[in-house]
């Protein structure tokens, strides 16, 4: 689109005023009706490539992307997020939850986990052992619980797979619900709390607390490769998949 950044558009996000915002390769742009304003590092950002926006309870923006750095922007001024100078969290791995907490989960190798902003600064949430690296999806139960999806890693210990995180412990599902080899890309929790869970090649999965269900190319499914999950305002849910839209 005229005055973007790029045509390369990762993310939009709309603002409590009714603006919208693009996450581009190379910067974030700014459009209300008739203008287009672009944001680069020069302003300010932690990098030129945004890839996620989340959009705080007290309307201020987070940025996020595969390259290291978070940035915070106050509807004033684009800041640096302290702590967050080696966490790459790619275009999921970031989220708020209903109190305003920002969460962070890595994708990248310079520094991993998840993490925490405090108010002043990302801090790394003690995982126990859990040794949690890879984090492709963060969602959130009413009860203030979390459910993290993550990557297979090389390591020694494997930490891939569903994991429940109560805000004191992490608990990995996968054995116990039948997620062994999974691949998991993406989580998410519709409006009646079941579960959905997309996988890099086997398809849509479905999780009510007691059932796992899997749903591929034979359910209507145009491939496997499910990395993104939404739920529209009439209850309709959408998934896209790799190739072919959603």
């Amino acid at each position: 689109a005229d005055g973007l950044p790029n045509e390369f558009v990762w993310h939009i996000q709309s603002g409590a005023d009714g603006v919208l915002w693009f996450a581009c390769g190379d910067g974030l742009a700014r459009y209300d009706p008739g203008s287009v304003v672009s944001y680069t590092v020069a302003d300010g950002l932690a990098n030129d490539l945004v890839q996620r926006i989340e959009v705080a309870t007290d309307h201020s923006l987070w940025l996020a992307s595969r390259k290291p750095g978070i940035t915070h922007y106050d509807k004033k001024t684009f800041l640096k997020a302290p702590g967050s100078e080696d966490l790459a969290v790619g275009n999921v791995g970031m989220r708020i939850d209903s109190q305003g907490v920002v969460w962070a989960g890595t994708s990248g190798t310079r520094a991993q986990g998840f993490y925490r902003w405090n108010g002043i600064a990302f801090k790394k949430v003690d995982d126990g052992g859990a040794t949690l690296k890879y984090i492709s999806g963060i969602e959130f139960n009413p009860d203030g619980t979390m459910w993290i999806t993550c990557l297979p890693d090389t390591g020694p210990v494997k930490a891939d797979g569903l994991w429940r995180y109560d805000g004191t412990r992490f608990y990995n599902l996968s054995p116990q619900i039948g997620l062994t080899g999974r691949v998991l890309t993406a989580v998410f929790r519709d409006s009646s709390g079941i579960l959905w869970l997309g996988t890099a090649r086997t398809g849509l999965l479905r999780y009510d607390g007691k059932e796992l269900l899997s749903f591929s190319k034979q359910h209507g499914l145009p491939d496997g490769n499910v990395p993104r999950i939404s739920q529209d305002s009439t209850g309709d849910l959408w998934f896209s998949v790799v190739g072919h839209g959603a």
